[in-house]
């Protein structure tokens, strides 16, 4: 197989995009995968900003949030026009000039002895830790290989990649190799961050170099670095897609209520859990299942507990239940229906002890001019009247009752 693009739902087990650190490393740069492949493009530019938010009860620790800037803007003649304002910049841009300002005071301060090098470090301590937790970045996202053979997502700084242009420019035009394309070739490059305290200008500054390797003759020549078709399937389970590496989008609305937050825990929680994508929603609970016990209108409702505030009750405890309340109901009928039942123990039994209620009508007093021994009243007469439906009230009730459980 080759490089090339793979459906998947969601890439968020992949932990997010890596910066550069300072030093050296070497990587090969991978070709467009997932929908990147369409277009060939191996490079995205994304423009974000990122808070980092301190864990409920662990305050030390912290979970970072990275969502798109929402500025738009269009380049007219090379100069840079905005169209539309990010509020998080604008809040950015307010608390630099404060800052700035702030440091001049402090430096005259310091100067003239009013105040020592530890006061102003710690006047100068919040604005800095705000910078921190509030930072805006412009980089690409690039899919890569290390020397390991382990696949990755980098974030690639804007000086970096014009750098990475230039050279695999001049590498096409003067030596016909691909730096990327095609997957036999390739080469690696060594891309190098240079620490902004050793620049001399407190910024960092990028160095990329292809990697050459001498040959026979004692010429060198760029090392290339191949990538095997099967090597498509671990770059896609271990890269992201370079058009959604993660990067959470908010809309303006919300921006503006992070920006105006003070970076109070509930409102950032609430805006971030709102940007997440959607989970699998939690199996629903059962409602509350109502059973009434016909045909007598002075049987209660009764109600099965909810799944989630007790544990399931099974069938035999429900018939049993109601069985209780209808015998309950009226022990008088029940007397003088004993002997009407006494043909419907079996069906009670292969019921699992759910009782069947019976009314029976009395049969007519015998009236004589002397005492008689009452005629017992055979199963099949018609002086029995069953009530309507009562056959069907526990056997029924037992069938819905295991419906509505599925």
């Amino acid at each position: 197989m080759a490089f090339a693009k793979v459906e998947r739902e969601s890439s968020s087990f992949k932990s997010f995009p890596r910066g550069l650190k300072d030093g050296t490393i070497r990587v090969r740069i991978l070709p467009g995968i997932h929908s990147a492949a369409e277009d060939g493009s191996w490079a995205k530019k994304w423009n974000t900003h990122t808070y980092a938010v301190p864990r409920d009860g662990d305050p030390e620790k912290k979970d970072y949030y990275t969502f798109q800037c929402c500025e738009i803007v269009e380049w007219v003649n090379r100069e840079k026009v905005v169209l539309e304002t990010c509020p998080e910049c604008v809040l950015i841009a307010d608390r630099k000039d404060e800052f700035a300002k702030l440091k001049t005071k402090l430096n005259e301060e310091l100067k003239s002895d009013q105040r020592t090098k530890d006061e102003v470090r710690k006047l100068l301590r919040p604005h800095i830790d705000w910078f921190k937790r509030h930072s805006r970045s412009f980089w690409w996202a690039v899919n890569v290989m290390d020397v390991d053979g382990k696949f990755f997502t980098m974030k690639l700084p804007n000086d970096a990649k014009k750098i990475i242009d230039a050279k695999k420019k001049k590498l096409k035009d003067e030596e016909g190799i691909g730096a990327i394309l095609p997957i036999e070739q390739g080469v690696w490059f060594d891309i190098t961050k240079i620490p902004g305290d050793q620049t001399g200008t407190g910024f960092p500054k990028y160095e990329v170099e292809i990697v050459m390797e001498r040959q026979a003759d004692g010429s060198k020549k760029e090392k290339l670095a191949p990538l095997a078709p099967e090597a498509a399937d671990e770059a896609e389970r271990s890269c992201y897609d370079i058009n959604d590496p993660g990067v959470i989008t908010l809309s303006r609305e919300q921006v503006k209520q992070l920006a105006a937050s003070g970076d109070a825990p509930q409102v950032l929680a609430g805006i971030f859990n709102q940007s997440t994508k959607t989970k699998p929603t939690a199996k629903p609970v059962p409602a509350k299942v109502e059973v009434v016990v016909e045909p007598e209108p002075i049987v209660p409702v009764v109600q099965a507990p909810p799944a989630v505030e007790a544990p399931p009750v099974t069938v035999e405890e429900v018939a049993q239940e109601v069985a209780a309340t209808v015998e309950s109901e009226d022990d008088r009928i029940e007397r003088e229906a004993m002997a009407a039942i006494a043909s419907a123990q079996a069906r009670r039994a292969a019921a699992k002890k759910a009782a069947l209620e019976v009314a029976v009508t009395p049969a007519p007093a015998v009236t004589a001019p002397t005492p008689v021994t009452p005629k017992v009243v055979k199963p099949e007469v018609k002086k029995v009247e069953v009530v309507p439906n009562q056959d069907e009230s526990i056997e029924s009730f037992i069938a819905t009752y295991e419906l509505s459980e599925d």
